[in-house]
């Protein structure tokens, strides 16, 4: 399992790494990645014995069978206490040592830390070439079961990381939507629409003619809900 020596390196070089990068460090960043690094060690390690699902609201289904992996969380968590004594405490260790066990047994996750290293570190954390695209939404529509409910004129930033010559992609609405991994389901020319992983979840995307995301729609087809982004 992970000591206490490595736990106090891997964080160490990440807060240098997001320093040099940012000129700062915040207590978000120091929480996102203990939380991320934790995450990429114990997947790198241990994913054939960690169970997983997409659909996040049956986490609840595989969390007990991770609890074998507290203790390398807690390395973590505890490490990072060492390093920064006055700004990480027992309320902060204790919620970071149960995000890493919800999150290695969320199955999109080790898509979401690819995205959080290469934006975060620079770093590439696999062999899987992506192409990052960020469409700034200025205002979003809400549907019903196909009416109109209500208009929101909002910031929002939808980030898109495809995969696979497109056929596969993992997306996040800031500040509303985490990562969701989907798979191609259409392709109507410039308009591509892919399931979600989540079954929850669908989305379609609109590309111009440099294939930017000119438009973006998030479906939720069980509960007849519809979000489109301008």
């Amino acid at each position: 399992m992970i000591q206490r020596a490595e736990a106090l390196s891997i964080l160490s070089s990440g807060f240098q790494s997001i320093q040099n990068r940012k000129g700062g460090l915040t207590i978000q960043d120091v929480e996102a990645e203990v939380i991320n690094q934790a995450c990429k060690c114990l997947l790198e390690r241990y994913s054939s014995q960690i169970e997983s699902v997409h659909d996040i609201h049956m986490i609840g289904s595989v969390i007990d069978k991770n609890q074998s992996f507290g203790e390398a969380a807690n390395t973590f968590a505890m490490a990072a206490s060492e390093l920064l004594p006055s700004n990480y405490g027992a309320q902060e260790r204790m919620a970071a040592t149960q995000a890493i066990i919800q999150n290695i047994s969320w199955a999109g996750m080790w898509d979401f830390l690819r995205g959080y290293f290469s934006k975060t570190h620079g770093q590439s954390i696999d062999s899987v070439e992506e192409d990052a695209i960020v469409f700034y939404s200025r205002k979003h529509e809400r549907y019903e079961r196909g009416v109109l409910v209500s208009q929101s004129e909002v910031q929002r930033v939808v980030h898109v990381n495809w995969m696979k010559e497109k056929s596969e992609l993992v997306v996040s609405i800031e500040p509303s939507l985490s990562a969701k991994k989907g798979f191609i389901k259409e392709n109507k020319g410039n308009v591509l629409i892919y399931r979600g992983a989540d079954p929850d979840y669908e989305f379609e995307l609109t590309l111009d003619v440099y294939d930017g995301v000119e438009g973006f729609k998030l479906r939720m087809p069980n509960r007849g809900l519809e979000l489109i982004y301008f």
